[in-house]
């Protein structure tokens, strides 16, 4: 039997292949399959060739069993602990953990330019005498153009910040886009639609194949008591493992250490945590909607804040620019603006009921909708 040092040997040479990113599904299963039957009869080719002639068969035809019999092969081989992977038990977070610091926000708002130059974001606080800056680059070299946009979005954020706390805060190395996905909706019964699982893929691709440099000016890295200070990386680090479980494939993510963004804003005391079942509302969780709560859920936090000196009113048109809505008509835009105001309340009423915020008031011009107040107290 495998030690279980070497089970994960086998588990981590069984990542996705680049050869995979053209495959649709069926195919992508097949070549994975084959790479694990492969594995195995590379390694266990004598004691294959000892069950083939026990059973009167070649080694070809044991290779290409149904997996039910070639289980049991397995099993004759003593090696069946090697198909059936030991996958910790996956453990759901109890708090739901953002980075806030500003170049955290302004990734990912997309006003970062991608590119080596880097661009300075000043880090000092409006009040203060001293400059302090930061300078930030953005490579999205690395990213195959057939399956992401050249930017990070709104959406991007919600995925990172919730492997953050499945990676943080749940202690877990290997999640599954099913956890993802509960972790965003904040609803541990989830289901994930075909929709929600190419989405994540996607974001989860995205993000290991970004990278980020930031270098803070001899003035700020003083601030922390250093003379320079650059963290530089990738905003994720991942490998996908694939495995057969009880006769179906299964994929995980295995996240191979802390996010850099993370990190950074950790270092800064810029890490926002709130209790995840404020993201459990009773609205339909699409793409669009988790925008959305993520967007309110910042805002309203930064509100809490007991230095807060701030307005407390969220504009819809701030809202609507931060989830790029369009339409093809102005009556289609108008629609869907309404869709979302009724969402927002939604959420907020749910909000009040559990009792993160007091109230909110709707603030109108001339019967139009302009703005949200939040009463947090």
């Amino acid at each position: 039997m495998y030690d279980e040092m070497s089970q994960l040997k086998n588990l981590l040479e069984l990542i996705e292949e680049p050869s995979d990113i053209n495959l649709d599904p069926e195919e992508k299963k097949a070549a994975q399959v084959e790479r694990l039957f492969n594995m195995l009869f590379e390694e266990h080719e004598e004691h294959a060739k000892i069950v083939a002639d026990q059973l009167n068969k070649s080694v070809e035809e044991i290779r290409s069993l149904p997996y039910s019999e070639f289980r049991k092969v397995a099993n004759d081989l003593g090696v069946a602990d090697s198909l059936l992977f030991k996958i910790p038990r996956l453990n759901r977070p109890r708090t739901f953990m953002s980075p806030k610091d500003k170049i955290s926000s302004k990734l990912f708002e997309g006003v970062l330019p991608p590119g080596t130059n880097k661009a300075e974001i000043a880090m000092e606080n409006k009040k203060s005498t001293k400059e302090l800056s930061a300078f930030v680059s953005v490579d999205f070299d690395m990213l195959p153009n057939i399956h992401s946009s050249q930017e990070i979005t709104a959406y991007d954020r919600e995925v990172h910040d919730a492997i953050v706390s499945l990676y943080v805060d749940g202690e877990n190395e290997y999640i599954t886009n099913q956890m993802v996905y509960r972790t965003m909706t904040g609803d541990p019964t989830a289901k994930l639609t075909d929709k929600n699982r190419t989405e994540i893929d996607n974001s989860i691709r995205k993000c290991s194949m970004t990278r980020i440099s930031i270098e803070s000016s001899p003035q700020e890295a003083a601030v922390y008591g250093m003379q320079t200070m650059k963290y530089e990386g990738n905003l994720l680090y991942t490998k996908v493992v694939t495995g057969v479980q009880s006769g179906h494939i299964n994929e995980w993510i295995y996240i191979m250490e802390q996010p850099i963004l993370y990190r950074y804003a950790t270092s800064k005391g810029q890490l926002s945590r709130t209790d995840i079942n404020l993201l459990n509302t009773p609205v339909n969780k699409n793409a669009e909607t988790l925008m959305l709560q993520g967007y309110l859920l910042r805002r309203i936090e930064a509100m809490k804040h007991p230095k807060y000196n701030k307005s407390y009113n969220i504009l819809y048109d701030t809202i609507f620019k931060h989830l790029k809505i369009e339409a093809a008509t102005s009556g289609a835009l108008r629609k869907k603006h309404s869709k979302l105001r009724d969402t927002i309340k939604k959420i907020l009423d749910d909000w009040i009921e559990k009792g993160f915020i007091v109230g909110y008031k709707n603030n109108s011009d001339k019967g139009k909708s302009k703005s949200l107040s939040i009463i947090i107290k």
